[in-house]
């Protein structure tokens, strides 16, 4: 006995090709942005904690994010028609991959900008 299958709901489309798209810019961008990143630490001459240099040293690592975004994207817009345990399936992929997203991103945010405000208090 086959499934009833249903439409694919939209806000799934939407928010895996939004999180995809972002999450690709952001890879393509990060390496230059990295890079300014390191140069705006010599600038300031101060020592780079071991985590900051990890982050600093690693730009091609946000395409761990990116990739499976992607994935999850292309998967859901495949398919137009879901069964409602497909339909689950890519809700919770979806979900996981936001936080993922948000996980990834504000451990670096929190190693990129924490030495800038330690150097602030300093001054």
């Amino acid at each position: 006995m086959e499934e009833e299958t249903v439409p694919r709901p939209f806000g799934l489309l939407l928010t895996s090709g939004l999180l995809a798209a972002f999450s690709v810019y952001a890879a393509l961008r990060t390496p230059t942005l990295m890079a300014d990143f390191r140069g705006l630490f010599e600038g300031f001459g101060a020592e780079i904690p071991p985590f900051t240099k990890f982050v600093l040293n690693a730009p091609n690592l946000w395409w761990v994010i990116a990739t499976p975004a992607a994935i999850v994207f292309a998967w859901i817009a495949r398919r137009s028609f879901v069964t409602p345990a497909e339909r689950e399936k890519m809700r919770r992929a979806v979900i996981a991959c936001v936080v993922f997203s948000a996980a990834v991103y504000g451990i670096a945010v929190y190693a990129l900008y924490m030495p800038i405000f330690k150097m602030g208090a300093v001054v």
